[in-house]
């Protein structure tokens, strides 16, 4: 995962999330590390502050920052993170094989949907595939922004 010109990120099995700095010297020894206790790290998202949120098996959302370590879990989804999206206003969008979750930058669960196959139209628009149904919908948040 490519955080910017100068660092990348990988996620292990063991939960742990490392940062290398690529240019100008390529470092072996990663630069930093992070780790939490909820199993493999599945998805790695960059949030436009710059922070890392790290999706895993047991439906955990972590959120690092650089020189800090976590500084915020977000809880709700109870099977492994599949996709991670930032939507306007630093709301994220969440998927798991259980359905589509928002959280705000607190961390509090705004919005919930059962549903796969998440994609963002725009800045405050999601497509997903509701579940039992399979009917493909959109899902426009303006409530948030007001």
């Amino acid at each position: 995962f490519v955080l910017n010109d100068y660092a990348v990120a990988g996620a292990l099995r063991d939960g742990t999330i490392k940062l290398w700095q690529t240019r100008p010297d390529f470092q072996r020894n990663p630069i930093e590390e992070f780790r939490a206790n909820h199993g493999a790290a599945e998805k790695l998202f960059q949030r436009r502050d710059g922070s890392i949120v790290a999706g895993y098996e047991d439906g955990s959302l972590c959120v690092f920052r650089r020189q800090q370590g976590l500084v915020q879990t977000l809880v709700g989804h109870t099977s492994r993170i599949e996709k991670i999206i930032e939507l306007d206003r630093d709301i994220l969008a969440t998927q798991s094989i259980e359905g589509i979750r928002l959280f705000n930058r607190e961390g509090t669960c705004i919005a919930y949907r059962q549903g796969h196959a998440l994609w963002q139209v725009s800045h405050r628009t999601l497509a997903y595939v509701s579940m039992p149904d399979h009917i493909p919908k959109l899902l426009t948040f303006p409530t948030i922004y007001d």
